[in-house]
């Protein structure tokens, strides 16, 4: 799965210090890849 988007990234407060980076997807993808996370392989 490829998508292109732009978004903030930020760094999970609870592991700041192992730099956990996240970014929030848009909802329209954030769907999709969770369809696409639970599919077997």
């Amino acid at each position: 799965m490829e998508v292109h988007f732009d978004a903030e990234l930020w760094i999970w407060n609870a592991r700041r210090t192992d730099t956990w980076t996240f970014v929030a997807l848009p909802g329209d993808i954030s769907g999709e890849a969770a369809r696409a996370a639970t599919c077997s392989r």
